[in-house]
């Protein structure tokens, strides 16, 4: 058999291997070529070529809409797509559609097939419904988690990663350093270590030609030398040209908090736009595989600069300016990399626009959105008539309670789309801490479905998705249905609730999804997402203990099922994803004791020791769960939510890198 390739594009080659590789697993009687000839009836055509350009949708922008088109009978057809990453993606879809399964990242979690290919027909034709689909780097990541997660993205229909800051070293250190869990063998590495994971990475995304985005915070400090790395504290600069480029902030010009990613520069300043559009260009330069520039300023709120200067113009208009410089910078330099810009919750600009929005994509993150509230399918007066279009009071900093309900992200979101007209994604926190508000996963899954569906009634063109990149137990079911719902927003969710379900466990597949519904409370996770999250007082009582304590016999009928299907013969995925499942009914058991104490009896300090408790059962067994499940981001969660926030400044037993993390994410 000859695959047949057309292109001279890496992603089209690595596409090709994999087929090859592939089908020959799937029918060992196969002996494959891989040859570039013109087109040939007898062998199975894989790439770009103008004869194939009829066959597809039509996209608007072919470069990074995707469409795909499969006819294969038997031995011979067309596999073709708008670009090279479709390519693969649609090399991917051929072979899910003969019967490949790849149910979670990692080349041990795949199911294959055995057929033969000549008695095999697929014919498929889609176009994306959205043109963003990427995921972005958070939680405790070794390099191994995050190459999996860029090998995953193809082939359940993604197109795009985002590594943030420009050296993202912060996320591999809290995992090789086993921040917070001593049950594990810290591994310390150098920050050259750190840079070689990143250009590493790098090549996997260019293998792949995944739109690549970068940075997003941490321009502001690079650019003048300070550590941008993570959120942590440096030492105070000593150097006045780096002071003079701070903001000035209750009178001083200093770090804010002491973190550099949380530190404004003095935006009305030349020399300051100029440093920081220089830095931005020179990365690009040296990075030219990066399609998207994601230029965010500092996090945090509360930390603009009050100085004299930009007092006189507006913090936005400052921002929009050096949004039109990088753009005429890049121009000059005459490379075509995107822009992509993050809306301002609290401020809108007075006098400056964006002069060339071809270049930008703008980016809204709605992180004080209440997560278990869905996304409208229908905006209309009616839906807004109490909405917020902008937030009068800037120096209001509580906007956990200003930006809920969620028609009040939706109301400011449609007040800067009456000013920028372009191109728009989410950048969404559903799979970062919403998965922790559900233990079961399957609330989540559906408001995921429904957030994802419709994303284009808000005029939203895609998702950067803000997440841990182990997100997989008790099931695969919510990022999956992220995936798949951004690839087409009219799937049909129950249909691929069962086929997912089902190829993640086997027969008893769709039993699990039924029991992980039956332990579901999503009154109690709208109550850690909603406005009133701290206000225990609000559902103590015997209803909410009751309500509780229904779900404890869910968990001991799901650990039977668990008992029963370790015993059993399956594929060694489907093996491994039951092995994985039966750490999961202690941590919901934890779950219910957790919300019994503190939404049923508001007792804070038995609150604090299940707590504890909960997370020392997820440290002892990381080494086992560590693919399936980011202990360190759920620690940091539970802490935050059931510590923390309840009693500010009081921390149960944690370490300062906790305390850390603790007033950043408070900040942010």
């Amino acid at each position: 058999m000859k695959i047949n390739k057309f292109g001279s594009s890496r992603a089209i080659d690595f596409a090709c291997d994999e087929l090859k590789c592939y089908l020959e697993r799937i029918d060992n009687s196969l002996n494959i070529e891989i040859v570039s000839e013109k087109c040939n009836d007898g062998c199975l055509n894989v790439g770009i070529c103008d004869c194939f350009e009829n066959l597809l949708p039509k996209v608007e922008d072919k470069s990074i809409d995707d469409a795909i088109y499969i006819d294969v009978k038997g031995k011979s057809g067309t596999i073709t797509a708008t670009n090279p990453h479709s390519v693969l993606i649609a090399v991917y879809r051929y072979l899910k559609e003969l019967g490949v399964t790849f149910i979670r990242p990692g080349k041990e979690n795949e199911v294959l097939p055995v057929l033969k290919l000549e008695e095999t027909s697929v014919y498929v034709k889609e176009a994306a419904s959205y043109r963003h689909r990427e995921v972005c780097i958070e939680g405790a990541c070794s390099y191994e988690h995050v190459c999996d997660m860029i090998d995953w993205i193809p082939k359940v229909g993604m197109n795009g990663y985002f590594t943030q800051f420009v050296r993202p070293d912060g996320f591999f250190k809290v995992w090789y350093e086993h921040e917070g869990n001593d049950y594990l063998e810290k591994e310390y590495k150098t920050g050259e270590d750190y840079a070689k994971i990143l250009t590493d990475l790098e090549e996997e995304i260019q293998k792949r030609d995944l739109l690549y985005s970068v940075v997003g915070h941490s321009w502001q400090a690079e650019c003048i030398g300070l550590d941008g790395s993570y959120w942590h504290k440096v030492d105070e600069p000593t150097d006045p040209e780096v002071i003079e480029c701070l903001a000035e902030v209750n009178g001083e010009r200093k770090l804010f908090g002491g973190v550099p990613v949380n530190t404004n520069l003095c935006y009305s300043n030349p020399k300051v736009q100029h440093k920081m559009t220089d830095f931005m260009i020179d990365l690009a330069k040296k990075k030219p595989f990066t399609k998207y520039l994601v230029f965010w300023l500092a996090d945090a709120v509360g930390n603009e600069c009050s100085c004299e200067e930009c007092r006189k113009g507006s913090f936005v208009d400052y921002y929009i300016q050096m949004i039109n410089m990088l753009d005429e910078k890049l121009t000059k330099e005459n490379m075509d990399t995107k822009i992509v810009p993050i809306v301002m919750w609290k401020y809108l600009p007075d006098k400056e626009k964006i002069k060339k929005p071809d270049r930008c994509s703008m980016m809204y993150a709605p992180i004080h959105r209440d997560f278990s509230e869905k996304y409208p399918s229908l905006i209309d007066e009616e839906y807004l008539k109490g909405a917020i279009t902008k937030i009068d009071d800037p120096e209001n900093t509580d906007l956990n309670i200003v930006l809920k309900p969620t028609e009040n992200n939706v109301g400011l979101l449609k007040t800067w789309q009456e000013i920028f007209g372009g191109d728009y994604l989410f950048y969404d926190y559903q799979m970062i801490w919403f998965h922790y508000m559900d233990p079961s996963y399957m609330f989540c899954s559906e408001v995921i479905y429904e957030d994802m569906k419709n994303l284009h009634v808000m005029g939203i063109n895609g998702l950067s998705s803000c997440q841990g990149q182990r997100v997989f137990l008790p099931t695969v079911l919510p990022m999956a249905t992220m995936a798949q719902t951004l690839w087409n927003k009219d799937t049909d969710y129950e249909a691929f609730k069962v086929k997912t379900l089902t190829d993640e466990y086997g027969e008893d597949g769709v039993k699990v999804g039924e029991l992980l519904e039956k332990i579901a409370i999503p009154e109690m996770t709208r109550m850690m997402s909603g406005p009133d999250a701290l206000d225990w007082e609000k559902t103590k009582g015997e209803e909410t203990i009751n309500l509780i304590k229904s779900r404890y016999p869910f968990i001991d009928e799901l650990e039977e099922l668990i008992n029963e299907n370790l015993k059993k013969d399956f594929p060694d995925a489907i093996k491994l994803s039951w092995n994985y499942l039966k750490f999961y009914p202690q941590i919901a058991r934890y779950y219910m004791d957790v919300w019994t104490s503190a939404f049923g009896e508001a007792d804070l300090e038995k609150t604090r020791k299940i707590a504890v408790e909960m997370v020392e059962y997820v440290m002892k067994n990381e080494k086992d769960i560590h693919k399936v499940f980011d202990g360190c981001l759920f620690r940091r969660r539970i802490y935050n939510f059931f510590n923390t926030h309840r009693l500010p400044g009081i921390v149960l037993g944690l370490d300062d890198t906790e305390e850390e993390f603790n007033d950043k994410s408070n900040n942010t």
